[in-house]
C-alpha cells in the first residue's frame, strides 16, 4: 500500500511538474509573439516613412534589369554578395515594379529573428526588450532593407539548435541537420555569415574532438560547402572598381580602424544631429575621438573578462574566434562603416546565449542591461532623425519628375553610384555619362571611378538633345559653385528644383533643364 501511495504521489509530481512547464512555455510563446507584434507596428511605422537609398535599392535594380536569375548570379562578382537575399528577393519583381515591395519581406525576417531571440534566449524579458529595440537589431538590420537581417536570423538559428538541451554535444538527428542547413545558408548571406558560421563550426569540431563521434562532422561539411559556394559566386573580377582586400594601408591605420570598429559596435550611440548615420557621439571632438581607441581595449579586455564568467571554456574559444576572425576582416577589408561593427556585439549576444543556455541560466545582468539600454538610446536618436527627415532624396525627387510630366524625358544623373536610387523609384533607366551608357544599377567596375565636371556633363546632356530630339533633365548629387556653371560651350540650363538636406548627403540632388 505505501508503494501504490508513493507511486501515486510521484505521478502527481510528474503531471504538476509537466503543467508547470506547459505553462511556462505557453507563457513565453505569448510573450514572444506580443514582442513580435510591438517590433512590427514600430518598424513598419518607420519603414513607411524611410525612403529606400542606393544600396538598399541596388538589390531590387539588379532583380528587375539584368534578365534571368542565371544572369543575376554571374553578376554578384561586383556585388560581393552571395545569392540567398537575391533569391528571396527575386519572385517580388513579378508582383509590383515599386522596390518598397522589399520592405515586408524584410520586416518578415527581421520579426523571425525577434520571434527566436524572444523565445530561446536564456535572457531576462527586460534584456530582451531593451536587445531587439536596440540599435542593430531594429534599425540597421530591421529597417534598412538589405541581406544584413539575414545573418542575424540565421546565427539566432544556430543559436538556438546549438543551445537545444542546454547545449549538450549529443546530437539528435533532427540538430544534425538542422545545424548543417544552417551553417551551409548563413554563408550565403554575407562575409559576416561566414565569421560567424566559423565560431559555431570551431565549438562543432571542438565537440567532435572531445566525443570523438564522426557523425558530428556533418555540419562541418555543410559549412565548408558554404564557404566554397560563397568564394566561387563573389570572386573579384580584374575591373573591379576598388580592390575586395586593401592591403596597401599603414598598418597603424589599420589598428585604429580595428579598434574603433570594436567600440562603435559596443557603443553605437550617435551624434544627434542630421547626418548621424555612422558617426559615434565621442566624433564632435578630436580629443574624444582618440579616446574611443582606448575605450575600445576596454571593451575587448571586459568583454572576454564577461565571458570567462560562464565558467565554460568552449564558449569562451567561441568568443575569441569570433573577435579574431571579426577584427581579421576589418583589417584586410578596412570597412568604414556602423552596420559591419554590429556583428561584433551580435557574436558576443550570441555567446552569452550559448553560455547562460548550457548551465540552464538566465541572463539577468545589470551590467548588460546597461549596455543594452545605450543601443535603445541609439534607436531612439535614428528613430527620430529618419522620421523627421528624408533618408535618400531619391524617392522625392522621382514624385517631383514625374509630376513636372516628364515621363519621356531623357534622365541624365551622376554620379553613378549616388543616383541610382532614382533609377529605382522612377521605375526607370537613367544615362550616366561617367560610364557613357544608360543604366539603372551601379556596375562597380572602373568607369565608377571616372570623375566629370559640371560643364562636361551638361555637354554631354545637350548631345543626348541633339540626337535624341527629347527634352533632357540632368540630375547632380550636388549643387555646383557658381564659377561651375560658367561653361563656354554647351547648351543653356535652368535649375528646378534642390532636393531639401538629407541623412545620406550625397543623396540630395539638384534637378536642371536642359533647354
Amino acid at each position: 500500500m505505501r508503494y501504490i501511495r508513493s507511486g501515486l504521489y510521484n505521478d502527481e509530481i510528474v503531471s504538476e511538474t509537466n503543467y508547470i512547464m506547459m505553462s511556462n512555455c505557453r507563457e513565453s510563446r505569448q510573450f514572444s509573439l506580443f514582442m513580435c507584434l510591438i517590433f512590427v507596428a514600430s518598424a513598419a511605422l518607420l519603414m513607411r516613412r524611410h525612403e529606400m537609398w542606393r544600396d538598399e535599392i541596388q538589390t531590387w535594380l539588379l532583380i528587375r534589369d539584368v534578365g534571368s536569375f542565371r544572369e543575376i548570379l554571374s553578376y554578384l562578382k561586383y556585388e560581393l554578395h552571395p545569392f540567398l537575399w537575391y533569391t528571396l528577393v527575386y519572385p517580388l519583381k513579378f508582383i509590383t515594379k515599386n522596390p518598397e515591395i522589399m520592405k515586408p519581406l524584410h520586416l518578415l525576417i527581421a520579426c523571425t529573428s525577434v520571434y527566436l531571440f524572444c523565445s530561446y534566449a536564456p535572457f531576462s524579458r527586460l534584456n530582451k526588450i531593451f536587445f531587439i529595440f536596440g540599435y542593430f537589431p531594429f534599425f540597421e538590420y530591421g529597417v534598412i532593407s538589405r541581406n544584413y537581417s539575414l545573418v542575424l536570423l540565421f546565427s539566432f538559428l544556430l543559436a538556438s539548435i546549438y543551445a537545444e538541451n542546454k547545449g549538450s554535444s549529443t546530437f539528435s538527428k533532427a540538430r544534425l541537420y538542422g545545424l548543417t542547413a544552417g551553417l551551409f545558408l548563413i554563408c550565403q548571406t554575407h562575409l559576416w555569415g561566414i565569421v560567424i558560421g566559423s565560431a559555431f563550426s570551431f565549438l562543432i569540431a571542438l565537440d567532435v574532438f572531445i566525443k570523438g563521434e564522426r557523425k558530428k562532422l556533418i555540419p562541418l561539411f555543410g559549412f565548408l560547402g558554404g564557404v566554397i559556394i560563397f568564394f566561387v559566386q563573389i570572386w573579384p573580377p580584374s575591373n573591379l572598381s576598388a580592390p575586395a582586400f586593401v592591403l596597401d594601408q599603414d598598418i597603424v591605420v589599420r589598428l585604429k580602424v580595428m579598434l574603433l570598429s570594436l567600440w562603435r559596435g559596443f557603443s553605437p550611440l550617435p551624434i544627434p544631429f542630421l547626418h548621424f548615420w555612422n558617426s559615434n557621439i565621442l566624433d564632435i571632438n578630436k580629443y574624444l575621438f582618440y579616446l574611443q581607441h582606448l575605450l575600445a581595449l576596454l571593451v575587448l579586455i571586459g568583454s572576454i573578462a564577461f565571458v570567462l564568467t560562464l565558467k565554460a571554456r568552449r564558449y569562451v574559444f567561441f568568443y575569441c574566434v569570433g573577435i579574431i576572425l571579426f577584427l581579421s576582416v576589418i583589417y584586410i577589408t578596412a570597412y568604414l562603416t556602423i552596420r559591419f561593427y554590429g556583428f561584433i556585439f551580435i557574436i558576443f549576444i550570441v555567446t552569452l546565449w550559448l553560455g547562460y543556455g548550457s548551465r540552464g541560466d538566465v541572463c539577468k545582468s545589470r551590467l548588460i542591461s546597461m549596455l543594452l539600454l545605450i543601443h535603445v538610446a541609439a534607436t531612439s536618436i535614428a528613430y527620430y532623425y529618419d522620421m523627421k527627415y528624408p533618408f535618400s532624396a531619391a524617392k522625392e525627387a522621382a514624385v517631383f519628375i514625374k509630376s513636372f510630366g516628364c515621363r519621356d524625358f531623357i534622365i541624365v544623373g551622376y554620379k553613378e553610384s549616388h543616383v541610382s536610387s532614382l533609377a529605382g523609384y522612377l521605375n526607370s533607366k537613367i544615362y550616366y555619362p561617367q560610364a557613357n551608357r544608360f543604366g539603372s544599377f551601379i556596375t562597380w567596375d572602373k568607369t565608377s571611378l571616372v570623375v566629370l565636371n559640371t560643364c562636361e556633363i551638361m555637354r554631354q546632356a545637350g548631345g543626348l538633345k541633339n540626337k535624341s530630339k527629347k527634352p533632357v533633365l540632368v540630375v547632380l548629387s550636388y549643387m555646383p559653385k557658381k564659377e561651375e556653371l560658367i561653361c563656354k560651350s554647351g547648351p543653356p540650363f535652368t535649375l528646378l528644383r534642390w532636393s531639401p538636406p538629407t541623412i545620406v548627403a550625397n543623396e540630395t540632388y539638384s534637378i536642371w533643364l536642359i533647354q
